[in-house]
């Protein structure tokens, strides 16, 4: 299975979940009508949005294959995110994208 694959399956399964509404967030550059066009910065996580649960806390995520490597630059947003208390990971499938979502939330309820 693709990374683009893991990336549909997990942003079909959040949002029909209900634990959160998320989309694809392209980063990078793309060419736009011959000029080059900034998308998300560097390292940012693959899926974004937010939880569902009352609260609207951010939620990025990173997707891999199950062999797929981490940058630097990916580490560091992941670093930086979980400093400020989002919902976040690195996850090679769908069921671990909803645990980790679903861990968010009953973390939250409890507290």
């Amino acid at each position: 299975m693709s990374e683009q694959d893991i990336v549909r399956g997990i942003i079909d399964a959040l949002n029909q979940s209900g634990q959160a509404f998320v989309w694809r967030n392209q980063s990078g550059q793309a060419c736009v009508r011959g000029s080059r066009m900034h998308l998300a910065p560097k390292g940012s996580p693959d899926i974004v949005g937010w939880m569902r649960d009352g609260t609207g806390r951010f939620v990025g995520l990173e997707v891999k294959t199950p062999k797929g490597v981490i940058s630097p630059d990916q580490v560091t947003w992941q670093a930086e995110m979980q400093a400020r208390g989002v919902v976040c990971g690195i996850v090679r499938s769908v069921e671990a994208a909803l645990e980790l979502v679903k861990s968010a939330r009953l973390t939250r309820q409890s507290t």
